[in-house]
């Protein structure tokens, strides 16, 4: 089962979340992240000791891409935490007059899209 909040990324801190995949599959677009969540978020739980945040994974998810610009990063990282998934590092995000913009530390891409969701694993 999966949660879903539509068009929104209420309750997510972004800053401090990570991006775990990226798919692209015809004109969807799909980050795998590490999110962390705020108090305010519906599925917010203390974090386990040692961590700063409650953590769950998930995804974001826009359908009906139009790209606007796009470019990959010459150079890029992988980190793999202490339980042995990887880490593609940080993910920013913002919406401007219907243009989305997600700047990874593997791509920066500019886009219109109809809805965006956020879904968690449950």
């Amino acid at each position: 089962m999966m949660a879903t909040q539509s068009d929104t990324i209420q309750g997510v801190y972004l800053e401090d979340s990570y991006v775990l995949g990226i798919a692209v599959s015809g004109r969807q677009l799909r980050l795998g992240v590490l999110f962390a969540l705020t108090d305010d978020h519906p599925a917010y739980a203390a974090p386990i000791p040692g961590e700063q945040h409650c953590y769950r994974e998930g995804e974001i998810r826009w359908d009906q891409v139009q790209i606007v610009s796009s470019r990959g990063r010459s150079s890029f990282f992988i980190a793999a935490d202490p339980d042995g998934t990887f880490d593609l590092g940080s993910v920013c995000y913002t919406r401007n007059e219907g243009v989305h913009h997600v700047e990874t530390d593997w791509f920066d891409v500019q886009f219109t899209a109809g809805d965006m969701e956020v879904v968690l694993a449950t």
